[in-house]
């Protein structure tokens, strides 16, 4: 109203749009909101422990992603709906897709980049924190970017040894 500041911080746009998608596909009801953050914590705990299984062995994966699951403050947040939870699940899917990002596939690495340009703008829509994630982010892409280029450098000095 009238005379009232606001200072940004507290509009999380990405929270709303995700919401709004969200009203638009199914309909607004008090529950589709809980819903739909129940199916995305479900998505992004099993992507998590399918990355945590990658590099562990099951047992120390399950009590990784319990500990994790089970910490105060993912509960809170996220039995509380708060929209800063929504960072969480954001993060691993970032953090899945990178894991997948092979830029030797093209068309595939095209896709997974502009999903991970997508994921890090909402996460930081969603919660202005996100922003000290995107450098170490970038840098996880910067390095898949390094593996697939040194790999190839390799596999043509290589094919020049043997010709």
């Amino acid at each position: 109203g009238h005379r009232q500041i606001i200072n940004g911080l507290h509009v999380n746009v990405g929270w709303y749009a995700y919401l709004a998608a969200v009203y638009n596909l199914f309909g607004f009801s008090l529950h589709t909101g809980k819903i739909s953050h129940l199916v995305m914590a479900l998505f992004t705990n099993f992507a998590l422990f399918y990355l945590i299984r990658r590099f562990f062995k099951a047992w120390v994966a399950s009590v990784i992603l319990l500990t994790i699951t089970l910490s105060p403050t993912y509960l809170y947040m996220n039995a509380l709906n708060l929209h800063w939870a929504l960072t969480f699940h954001i993060l691993t899917a970032v953090l899945l897709l990178l894991y997948f990002l092979d830029f030797s596939k093209r068309g595939l690495s095209l896709v997974i980049s502009a999903a991970l340009f997508f994921l890090m703008m909402w996460g930081w829509l969603s919660y202005q924190a996100f922003i000290f994630y995107i450098p170490s982010l970038v840098l996880f892409y910067y390095l898949k970017l390094r593996q697939t280029i040194h790999g190839r450098i390799k596999f043509v000095q290589k094919i020049w040894r043997v010709g």
